[in-house]
């Protein structure tokens, strides 16, 4: 389970009172332009990543008591889950679930296309009848088409130290004592090595055991990160987050007038979320294993200044963009304080991932 030792910090989200959150069109380019170095999301090779506010500002001090109408849950489980983004404000997409429980159940339902078989005699001795009659286990024993293979490289590759050291040494192998010079030894046994060294036929199979391999390599990653805990961590820490050293200007117009504030970044890490595993091309997801396998993982709609894709993970966070009052003074937006005397949670650098069954 996610979770952030010593910390006993809560998050107070503060729902609006009435009728839907205010669209800042102007306050999200200008945050976009400042965070990004676009007014717009910014394409990637992942999807798209951009600024969405949060719905009702979160602050960094619990003040369930004093708004009795506030919400309040733990950092390290509430901000883990993904997101819908509507009229550019971003909330919880309805599943009760983190993010780290949508991971797992994909990956156990993550299978790779099936592998040539490469289970043949070229590589591999087949079981004698004595043997078998015995009831003898074999571990795998190399065929004669490979002991062949093998005994021909390895001449090659003397013969080729040799040359490469300046020496005669290869005179001295029984097996090439016939040959009158360094170079008739190394152009006859090349071409034994493939009429009667099964090298073509060799050589194939060790390519098909390495195509497996690619095959089930990003199946076999996706397994790994889930083997350990599915921590998330914050950069810099939350317990930091009041005093940070790091804040920056931002100006820009609410209903008609000119404010300013300062925000900074968290870095939202989770060392096991390797989405891009999953469009590597070598997985698919078996649907029989998934928790409602109606709703896609993301159904990859467009992503506007506004509106993000939809899904199980369609959209999450990326980073925790802070709010605090401008230290030179000015105007002062109270929209975007539930608190105006402390560090709030202005919103998210969110990403929207592409199209995912």
């Amino acid at each position: 389970m996610l979770n952030i030792t010593c910390i006993f910090m809560l998050a107070c989200w503060v729902q609006p009172q009435q009728g839907e959150p205010q669209v800042f069109t102007t306050l999200i380019r200008d945050v976009n332009s400042t965070l990004l170095g676009s007014e717009l999301p910014v394409k990637t090779e992942l999807g798209s990543i951009g600024f969405a506010l949060a719905t009702g500002i979160p602050s960094l001090e619990d003040h369930a008591t004093e708004t009795p109408s506030c919400h309040s849950y733990s950092l390290g489980s509430g901000l883990d889950r993904p997101l819908i983004v509507e009229n550019g404000h971003a909330a919880f997409n309805g599943f009760e679930e983190s993010l780290a429980s949508h991971w797992k159940e994909v990956v156990l339902a993550a299978r790779s296309e099936s592998p040539k078989s490469i289970g043949s005699a070229w590589l591999d001795r087949p079981a004698r009848r004595t043997e078998i009659a015995a009831g003898v286990e074999l571990n795998a024993m190399p065929s004669h088409y490979l002991v062949k293979f093998s005994n021909f490289e390895k001449r090659i590759e003397l013969l080729q130290r040799c040359r490469a050291n300046g020496n005669e040494l290869w005179r001295l192998i029984p097996s090439l004592k016939g040959y009158l010079t360094f170079d008739e030894a190394l152009r006859s046994e090349r071409e034994n090595w493939e009429l009667f060294g099964w090298r073509s036929e060799i050589q194939g199979e060790f390519e098909a055991i390495s195509q497996a391999r690619y095959l089930h390599r990003p199946t076999r990653l996706l397994r790994e990160s889930i083997d350990g805990d599915l921590t998330t961590y914050y950069s810099p820490l939350p317990e930091t987050w009041s005093n940070m050293a790091n804040w920056i200007p931002v100006q820009t117009r609410i209903g008609g007038r000119q404010v300013e504030f300062e925000i900074s970044r968290v870095r939202v890490i989770r060392p096991w979320f390797n989405v891009s595993l999953l469009y590597d091309g070598r997985v698919f997801l078996d649907e029989s294993l998934l928790d409602r396998p109606d709703v896609p993982l993301s159904r990859g709609e467009e992503t506007t200044l506004l509106t993000f894709p939809t899904g199980k993970i369609g959209t999450y966070i990326e980073e925790i963009i802070l709010l605090r009052r401008s230290s030179r003074g000015g105007a002062v937006p109270p929209e975007l304080y539930s608190h105006s005397n402390v560090v709030n949670v202005l919103g998210f650098v969110v990403r929207g991932l592409p199209k995912l069954p």
